[in-house]
């Protein structure tokens, strides 16, 4: 016996995927495949490899692995980054992380639904945790200076 899935248009794969490409285009190459963001830069690492939906095996894309050398120079920029990101005046942080926030709950039901193809969780699990990643980042920005004290 065997079963027929039924899913919505809605939440099928190459929607989503069109979806991603429509809001990120700079993330996909010209053969619509995902990057790595690197050194502040969207790239190519050369090292692909498909990964499939753990819910049917649906091909999903590929993962754009990088090689140990370029992930360290990854980190070590990222190092620099995170010193340069130290110095921005708090206000200035808060206003950038609450912007990224914003933009996140827009497409929460994206997110969900990628999370369902990516690790086979049920919907409402999944739009559950993007919405407490958000309210987690959220509760930091408005609980920030309490958390600093006296430090900078």
């Amino acid at each position: 016996m065997s079963t027929t899935k039924h899913i919505l248009k809605k939440a099928e794969w190459s929607h989503l995927y069109d979806q991603m490409l429509s809001l990120v285009p700079e993330a996909f190459d010209s053969d619509k495949q995902a990057l790595n963001l690197m050194h502040g830069t969207w790239q190519n690492s050369g090292n692909q490899r498909l990964y499939t939906s753990c819910l049917d095996g649906t091909a999903l894309g590929y993962y754009p692995n990088i090689d140990l050398d370029t992930c360290k120079q990854a980190v070590a920029h990222s190092a620099k980054e995170a010193k340069d990101w130290a110095k921005v005046d708090l206000d200035k942080r808060k206003e950038m992380v609450q912007q990224a926030l914003l933009d996140l709950r827009k497409h929460e039901e994206l997110l969900a639904l990628v999370l369902m193809w990516e690790i086979g969780k049920p919907y409402d699990q999944a739009l559950d945790d993007v919405q407490r990643c958000i309210d987690g980042v959220q509760w930091y920005i408005d609980e920030i200076e309490s958390l600093l004290g006296n430090r900078k």
